[in-house]
Formats: C-alpha cells, structure tokens, sequence
C-alpha cells in the first residue's frame, strides 16, 4: 500500500457489543509502528488482540512497509513523506547521492564519509519533522473515530501522535511491548536533548492515557514502580481448542534432529544468539550428530541477515509461517528455538519482553531450548514455567550439549512438551484473555465521561 494510500471497510460485524460484555465496541483508531500482518511479531499481536472487533470500527495508522493483512482490520493509513521526514538541514546532508559514471565511486566514497560523521553526530536517528496533513486529517475525520489504541514508537512518531490527540481530543490506551525508555537515544551528540524529549512525551502520554498496558507481569511491576500510574499486563493470545487437534503427540526423533526458530531476526534482542545455535548446529553435524536447523523470520529479515546465517545443508532460512501453517509447522519440530542476546543493551532493551512467539510455541507442544541470559522476562518465563530446557550462559560449547541431551532424551522432550501446552491453556488463551482486553477498550469512552 503506498504512502497515504487507505482502505475502506467493506463488510460489518453483524454485533458491535464485545463478548461476555454489555458495552459497545467504539470506533478504535489504531497508531502503531506495525501494521496487522502474520510475518511480524507487531502484526501477529495485533491481529491476535483485534480478532473479533467488527470490521466497521476499526482502522490503523502505521509506518510499515509490510503489506498489511486485512483479516481482521481492512482500513489503513501508511504515513509517508508528507507526514514524517528527516528534518531539515540533515536531510541534505543524509540525501543519497545521485552521481553516475565514472565519478560515481569517487562520488560515493565522498557519501559515505558525510553519512559517518552525521551519523556519529546524530546517533541513533536524523531529527524528523512530523506534521498532521490535511489528508491524514480528513481520513481520520472520515472513520470519526471515538477511541485511540497506541503502541507509540520513536520521537518523530510521538511528535505526530500528540498532533493527532491535541486535534481530535479523544480517550486513548498506551500499550508497551519493550523498555525502550531506558535505551533511546543514548548515542550521538544530540542523543541527550532528543532523549530529553522523547522521554517528557512518553510521561505525558501515560499521564493523560486512560487505560496503561504492558506486555507481561515483570514489565507491569517495573514499570509502576518508575511511572507511578496502575498497569494492566496482555500479550500475545491463541484459541486453546483450535491448537489442540495440531499439538504435538510423537516425540520420537529420526534419523536427524530438526531444530526450528520462527521470528524476527533483530541486532538488538536475537541475533547474535541465534549466530551461536548456528555455530552449534555447524560444530555437532562435524561430529556426526545429524541436526538440521530451519529459522523462518520476515522476509526483510531474511534477505539481510541470509549470507551470515544459512550453511546449508545444515542451516536453512524459509519463508515467515504464516497463520495457516504456523501449528502444524511448530508441531513437527524436534525442537524450538528461543534466543535471546547476551550483552547489555539487548538486555535492558528487552529484560520485561515477551515475544509473540511465545504462545505459539508453547502450544505446539513442542520442546523449547531456550538461549539467553537468565535474568529477562521470557527466559526466566521459561525457567520458571518448566517448558524449556534453559542455558543462561553464553557458551557455544554448552550450547551444544544442551541439543545433544535434547536429541537424546525422548523423556525430556516429552515433559518440556507437555509442560509447554498445559502453559499456554493457562496463561495464553484467547477465550479468556481476548474478551477482557476488548472490553477494557471499550470502556475508554465511558471513562473519558468521567470527571
């Protein structure tokens, strides 16, 4: 969909009334970085979150250039240019270069040099402008929405959000789904003043939201001790009954052991984990152990990272999962991968993180080795819980142990399994979870009345 480009509702829910709940479902505007989709964790949760909503109140403004899925929400907005940009003068320093010939390398070299000392100036980000178009405008005045759901984002992102609720004035819930506060812009030498600001909108937004969520337990205690406003915890979600009939049942191995991970593929919360299984499955295939690793992330994702992580025949990168095959792909793993990178900013970055894949993974039934340090929120979940086998430390040769047990120890395989789905009927499951967060939602109007 291209900048600025909308889609319309072409079907309505025949009830606008949430399950289990008298209240109306209000004309939810959404303002998130991710758009609804099933390759992203972004898009997944949100489509896992929104399941149900009529079709008719529902909409989306994002920054993403995935082609959005339209199961769920079939009107979006994607911002473009016009509405955010690198601010000037930045951007004539940051613009490509558009030398041809043979004075193009010279060109470049010249380009990339600019680009390095702007970027060790700027850190983490250009400034950008953000501005309420009179097109996004009149799009938002044309779905005249009556509640707001945000997921935030970047400073630019935050500057427009406020344009948006200063006009319209409208109830809205903030939902966090990582600690990036404690991480943004910490780089450059207009990091301290960008973060200064970044960091005033956000306690203005949580001072004016109605509604505070976060994405899981740990992040709702940290984040009420530092923000001092009440949080309610909601992450990701699945249908228990519908994941039953696909869960895992064999967990006999043949003649190769095949490992699975499914999902982003990030600088700063997985990759470099994910490198060391690699290595590992490279070092036990050397010995004669049979073990095959499939990593299935974004096909952005893919395309970046392909040349520094796929060894075939070894180690192979496929295409994202998509909502019809995820269950039974999970299910015919020997093993799931969950990693998580050690060093410290990924850490701070993700410490109260609950990736979307989680629930997935816990229904499938499959065994989880999961790799990371122990003392973020999905590790030590899964520590906790006792739906994986958990190495905390990082070491390549551990690493590789800990396959080796899990490819010799049917009984283990089998407890992690079973452990891992009765998890996800208790903690993750949609029937219960989905009609709550709706009906949180819809009291937003109720609760703007208030004085």
């Amino acid at each position: 969909m291209s900048p600025g480009q909308r889609s319309t509702s072409m079907a309505a829910s025949t009830s606008n009334r949430p399950q289990d709940s008298g209240q109306e479902h209000p004309r939810l505007l959404i303002y998130s970085p991710g758009v609804f989709n099933s390759q992203t964790g972004t898009g997944v949760f949100l489509a896992n979150l929104f399941k149900g909503w009529p079709k008719d109140r529902l909409a989306i403004i994002h920054w993403d250039p995935t082609q959005p899925d339209t199961d769920v929400c079939e009107r979006a907005y994607r911002l473009g240019p016009a509405e955010i940009d690198k601010q000037a003068p930045w951007s004539w320093f940051l613009a490509p270069t558009l030398a041809v010939g043979e004075g193009a390398k010279a060109d470049g070299a010249v380009a990339a040099s600019r680009y390095g000392w702007i970027k060790s100036l700027l850190g983490e980000e250009a400034p950008h402008r953000a501005i309420l178009t009179p097109q996004l405008m009149r799009w938002i005045e044309d779905f005249k929405p009556q509640a707001v759901y945000t997921l935030l984002g970047t400073l630019p992102y935050m500057r427009l959000f406020d344009a948006i609720m200063q006009r319209f004035e409208l109830p809205y819930a903030v939902h966090i789904m990582d600690d990036w506060p404690s991480v943004c812009y910490r780089k450059g030498v207009l990091g301290p003043f960008m973060r200064h600001e970044a960091l005033h909108r956000l306690d203005r937004a949580l001072a004016r939201a109605k509604t505070r969520l976060v994405i899981c337990d740990a992040m709702r205690e940290a984040f009420t001790r530092r923000y001092g406003h009440a949080f309610t915890a909601y992450q990701n979600m699945l249908e228990a009954e519908a994941w039953q009939s696909q869960r895992k049942t064999d967990y006999r191995v043949g003649e190769e052991f095949h490992l699975l991970y499914a999902g982003s593929i990030l600088v700063d919360s997985q990759f470099e984990s994910l490198k060391d299984a690699v290595q590992a499955v490279v070092m036990l295939n050397k010995r004669g152990v049979r073990v095959r690793l499939a990593i299935h992330a974004p096909r952005a994702h893919a395309a970046r990272y392909r040349s520094r992580l796929e060894i075939l025949p070894h180690v192979s990168m496929g295409e994202p999962l998509g909502n019809e095959g995820i269950a039974s792909s999970l299910a015919a793993a020997d093993a799931l991968l969950l990693p998580v990178n050690f060093d410290d900013a990924t850490r701070r970055y993700v410490r109260y993180s609950m990736p979307a894949k989680i629930p997935a993974y816990l229904f499938s039934a499959a065994p989880v080795l999961a790799y990371g340090p122990g003392d973020v929120a999905s590790i030590r979940y899964a520590r906790e819980g006792g739906w994986a086998y958990v190495q905390s430390n990082r070491d390549i040769h551990a690493l590789v142990e800990a396959i080796g047990l899990l490819i010799r120890d049917e009984g283990l395989r089998r407890r992690l399994g079973e452990r891992a789905f009765a998890t996800g009927v208790k903690n993750h499951d949609a029937r219960v979870l989905r009609p709550a967060f709706h009906a949180q939602l819809c009291a937003l109007t109720a609760l703007a009345s208030e004085k």
